[in-house]
């Protein structure tokens, strides 16, 4: 009887986590979508979604935000330094974390950042 209470447990826990991964897949592909459309924030929102039904960020969710907001960052290139440093921020942590030789196209994203030390550098 133990095993069964057990076990009933188990494959409950088992269905949740796989509900919650098929929920994290579908704002992911809302996510995709959105990006695909120019809407940017959305893109964003539905990526906080996901990495919040997973629990943790993945490399598609990390590209596909670096991405968002280099898009975000690029209609006004020199007004936020705060904006600037976030997207420093991702792309650094994409480099070391997925992509150790630099080839995909946040490599090149982070190439054409500029160098500023301050809001006043940046106007």
């Amino acid at each position: 009887m133990k095993k069964n209470i057990i076990l009933l447990f188990v494959l409950l826990a088992c269905i949740y986590t796989q509900a919650q991964s098929t929920d994290a897949k579908l704002k992911y592909q809302e996510a995709e979508k959105a990006f695909e459309v120019g809407n940017y924030l959305s893109c964003i929102s539905f990526l906080d979604e996901t990495e919040k039904l997973l629990g943790q960020s993945s490399s598609n969710t990390l590209y596909l935000r670096t991405k968002a907001e280099f898009k975000i960052w690029e209609t006004k290139p020199f007004e936020n330094l705060e904006q600037l440093d976030k997207l420093k921020s991702l792309c650094k942590e994409y480099l070391q974390k997925y992509d150790t030789a630099g080839l995909s196209d946040i490599y090149e994203i982070s190439q054409k950042l500029p160098e500023v030390a301050s809001a006043e550098e940046l106007m």
